[in-house]
């Protein structure tokens, strides 16, 4: 019996753990790939407030139609959970009833994508949610 398991099961029990990796590995590029999205329209928006002594702040360039859509086709074909690819596309401005779009919004798809990929502690320190605006080139 335990050569039947040997030779039968334990190559099937490894073919599944791998997929499964794949998968994740899949999803975790796919992610990551939106967040760089989601970074790229943020820099392009123009900031102002008191943070930025009283001018606005604008850098880069805002993603292409292209990207955008290419990112949402992965999330939705990978994220287990369908509220990751709603959260990407209000990050991109997509529903009027979602705007205006702030970090908060950024926020709520990093932790939504870490929730789907299985990290155990999903809090992000609020003092750590910002959007870095260095030198331009």
């Amino acid at each position: 019996m335990v050569l039947v398991g040997q030779f039968f099961l334990q190559p099937l029990i490894a073919q599944k753990t791998l997929a499964r990796e794949e998968l994740w590995r899949s999803k975790l590029n796919a992610y990551v790939e939106a967040i760089e999205i989601v970074n790229q329209k943020f820099l392009s928006a123009t900031w102002s407030g008191p943070d930025f002594s009283g001018k606005s702040y604008t850098t880069g360039e805002p993603p292409t139609s292209e990207k955008v859509n290419n990112a949402y086709a992965k999330l939705a074909l990978l994220s287990d959970d369908p509220s990751v690819p709603h959260a990407y596309l209000a990050c991109i401005e997509a529903y009027p009833s979602e705007r205006p779009v702030g970090l908060n919004h950024r926020t709520k798809f990093i932790t939504l994508c870490r929730k789907d990929l299985g990290t155990t502690d999903l809090n992000l320190d609020p003092k750590d949610i910002f959007i870095y605006f260095g030198p331009s080139k």
